[in-house]
């Protein structure tokens, strides 16, 4: 067997059988789907009995509700394939997924391969936001090297459903999925990068990741989510300061700066009333010199502010963003011929 697709499966009987159609219609044939019944409550697994009756490559577990990383995970367990595929039940991909993942995985013996993919709502799909072209190279690099390139470049990508990993990597560095955790991807994701000797971004878009109001960081869990960013940023920060390898720790030192930023926005936006004691529980207590080698002024300010007066820092953060849209959206405009 060539390739394990793990679908994590709870409560999502309205897309199940489009997400499990879309694998079976692959042109790549080699492969088996390893559906996890999360303890489903609707009728999710009858939508897709005749699928699983009537094909032999597809394997269904039943378990009681864990939750996504300990559906992952017993995936894991089972899977016999030479490389792995996480797709989410609620998404779906397109015909030639697989083939172009593993043919680029082959020839350049990958660890991870790694692909984009097109977001999209109930009404309708979104452009293909490209990746940066400078991430694109012509033979495999180190994982450490492309999650540095990747915050370098500030276009990080944390999912896990668009790439393939090959199974005795994730093996031999026991990399699982975080169990009880939310954004659990975000710890995932740089754990692998940074343990990979051979990763590659892959020209494809055709994963179809499906944007939805009731998914569970958009049903009001935003408080929750925000203390799960934090629980994984204090999990690379130990990992950063055990780290010897000094392009490592400064690869960690940009993650951990990329997630508290991020948790900082999430606290500007959020509508609860708690935002104090969320501040508080960033506690950014690595020094600006840990974080940057070669701290500039301005970095110093920015780390300064991010560290005592997190609330100003996301104030100022969220305007330059706001304004960067604005001239993005103002330039596009007088492009096809409208007044700015």
């Amino acid at each position: 067997m060539r390739v394990s697709v793990i679908v994590p499966v709870y409560n999502v009987q309205n897309y199940i059988r489009e997400c499990i159609l879309s694998i079976l219609n692959q042109t790549f044939r080699d492969f088996e789907i390893i559906i996890i019944n999360d303890g489903s409550k609707d009728k999710s697994i009858e939508h897709i009995k005749d699928l699983v009756n009537d094909n032999e490559n597809i394997i269904l577990i039943n378990q009681e509700n864990g939750g996504l990383s300990n559906a992952r995970n017993t995936g894991l367990r089972i899977a016999t394939g030479e490389y792995i595929s996480f797709v989410d039940s609620d998404d779906y991909i397109g015909k030639n997924f697989l083939a172009t993942l593993y043919s680029e995985a082959k020839e350049f013996d990958l660890d991870i391969a790694c692909g984009n993919y097109i977001k999209f709502d109930e009404n309708k799909k979104n452009p293909i936001r490209e990746r940066d072209e400078k991430l694109y190279t012509k033979t495999a690099v180190t994982g450490v090297q492309f999650l540095y390139d990747q915050l370098e470049v500030r276009n990080y990508k944390m999912e896990v459903w668009d790439d393939l990993y090959k199974k005795t990597f994730l093996d031999n560095n026991n990399l699982t999925f975080l169990e009880g955790l939310m954004h659990e991807d975000d710890l995932f994701t740089p754990l692998a990068l940074l343990a990979a000797q051979r990763v590659k971004l892959v020209r494809n878009h055709d994963y179809f990741y499906r944007q939805r109001a009731t998914s569970i960081t958009g049903i009001g869990n935003e408080e929750k989510s925000i203390k799960n960013v934090i629980v994984i940023i204090n999990f690379l920060k130990e990992k950063y300061l055990a780290e010897e390898n000094s392009f490592k720790k400064k690869t960690l030192a940009k993650i951990i700066y990329y997630l508290s930023v991020r948790v900082v926005l999430l606290i500007l936006k959020g509508k609860f009333k708690q935002k104090k004691e969320l501040y508080k529980l960033l506690n950014v207590k690595i020094t600006e010199r840990e974080y940057d080698f070669n701290p500039t002024f301005e970095s110093k300010l920015r780390f300064f502010l991010l560290k005592n007066v997190p609330s100003i820092y996301g104030t100022i953060v969220n305007t330059k963003r706001k304004n960067k849209r604005k001239l993005k959206k103002n330039k596009v405009e007088c492009e096809i011929g409208y007044e700015v």
